[in-house]
């Protein structure tokens, strides 16, 4: 089984850590609304709930809704 060589942290359960869930609290700069949107879009309730398989995609949702909020800059 050679997909097994994916080095990820050992949990069994295969969420994600904790530092990864802060990650994507930075990446939103702390707005919950952001991150609740891009949970809710990938059918979680909770960042606890993100399996690792799914965290870079959440990510990368989580950046296009920060920077959509952002004012423009003009």
């Amino acid at each position: 089984e050679r997909k097994q060589q994916r080095r990820y942290a050992t949990d069994q359960d295969g969420t994600i850590t904790r530092k990864q869930v802060n990650r994507m609290w930075a990446l939103a700069k702390g707005n919950a609304d952001i991150v609740k949107q891009a949970l809710k879009e990938h059918g979680f309730e909770k960042s606890e709930e993100v399996p690792k398989t799914e965290y870079d995609a959440v990510c990368y949702r989580i950046e296009q809704l920060e920077m959509e909020q952002r004012p423009l800059q003009g």
